[in-house]
């Protein structure tokens, strides 16, 4: 009696509402969006902390509806599929400065894209921050084959644009700070229970919780 309970992941292609109205199908219980934290939640509450305005996403619907929710402009350019230099130059010249480049799970990533965000991040120099949903570098598919995560993609930003990104996602201590911030709860009455060492249980001990 009188605990709460959160659902915690580190997906970002999906929102919270679409991510709690999943689990109430799947547990036969009503889940409210709000008992429900995403990296691509975290990533937007962190980026509204750290001053940010507007942002260029390389990521999903569910990454862009939760920037969306939390008030940050998303400077989304009409871009072509295949990379042409002329009208690239055209788009970029034309693009105004953003507070932050965010990346997550994107099925569409190209090199568009992976150039944009470059000149983005190289243009604002320190006035434009990057942020990756979470280190996950991919998930298994029902044959057992590693499929891309945003961890894959996140590097590839780092790269191109010298840059190193704020990953938010676990076991990054962002999440459960936010939600201790969030909830009030002190950390020694906070248990995480999660099936994955290197993100829920490390994520757990960062926050200083206990875990299981």
């Amino acid at each position: 009696a009188g605990k709460r309970l959160y659902f915690i992941t580190n997906a970002s292609a999906q929102s919270r509402k679409e991510v709690a109205e999943r689990i109430s199908r799947q547990l036969g219980v009503f889940v409210a969006a709000d008992e429900v934290i995403t990296s691509g939640s975290v990533a937007a509450a962190t980026a509204v902390t750290c001053g940010v305005k507007s942002v260029f996403v390389i990521g999903a619907d569910g990454l862009r509806q939760e920037m969306q929710l939390a008030g940050v402009t998303i400077i989304d350019p009409r871009l072509p599929d295949r990379f042409d230099e002329t009208s690239f130059r055209a788009i970029a010249e034309n693009l105004p400065a953003v507070g932050a480049v965010v990346v997550g799970h994107d099925e569409d990533f190209n090199y568009t894209k992976l150039a944009l965000a470059s000149v983005l991040l190289q243009r604002g120099g320190a006035d434009c921050l990057l942020f990756g949903t979470n280190p996950d570098v991919g998930n298994r598919d029902p044959a057992g084959y590693l499929v891309p995560e945003a961890g894959s993609l996140i590097p590839a930003v780092e790269k191109a644009s010298s840059r190193k990104a704020r990953v938010v996602g676990k076991p990054s201590a962002d999440v459960i700070l936010q939600l201790l911030q969030k909830t009030g709860f002190e950390p020694a009455r906070v248990l995480m229970v999660g099936d994955r060492l290197d993100t829920d249980i490390r994520f757990g001990h960062a926050g200083g919780v206990r875990t299981c």
